[in-house]
């Protein structure tokens, strides 16, 4: 009560306060903000680092260098750089899936026509597709983890 009577008393103290207090709650309500789009930029910056450095050179901590987030914060949304390269594969899927969903939508093409031209093109273009590691040659062992032993951690679905 002392410190509401002082404000009173001194408009600009008041002033003062209320900005403060606004300043707060913006901030608060970037973070909040921030916490919806970070995994989205986590996701985007381990896009970078896989494409770049390959599944097993990738570390976290770089892409949390390149995010520009905290050393821990990707554990935070992914347990493990295997649940992050999920992410980053599902992304890059979904956004090739949009576009084909797109073309099949408002194509005049009759479905052998679709299947032999945009559809293979599509199937081709897919990172991690079969077809188009086989042309590259090394890339396959590149982006996929345990790919030295045939395992394929990823497959499993």
């Amino acid at each position: 009560m002392a410190k509401a009577a002082k404000i009173g008393r001194n408009p600009r103290a008041g002033a003062m306060a209320e900005t403060k207090s606004a300043e707060r709650k913006q901030a608060k309500a970037k973070r909040r903000r921030d916490k919806k789009v970070r995994p989205q930029e986590i996701v985007a910056a381990a896009f970078e680092e896989f494409a770049e450095k390959g599944f097993a050179e990738t570390r976290l901590e770089d892409v949390a260098a390149r995010a520009k987030v905290s050393k821990g914060l990707p554990y935070l949304y992914f347990k493990t750089k295997v649940e992050l390269f999920k992410a980053v594969i599902r992304s890059v899927i979904t956004s090739h899936f949009e576009v084909l969903r797109e073309r099949m939508e408002t194509t005049e093409l009759s479905t052998e026509e679709f299947l032999k031209g945009p559809f293979l093109s599509f199937i081709q273009e897919l990172p991690g597709s079969r077809r188009r590691h086989r042309r590259s040659g090394n890339a396959a062992s590149r982006a996929r983890p345990n790919a030295s032993s045939g395992t394929g951690a990823l497959a499993e679905g």
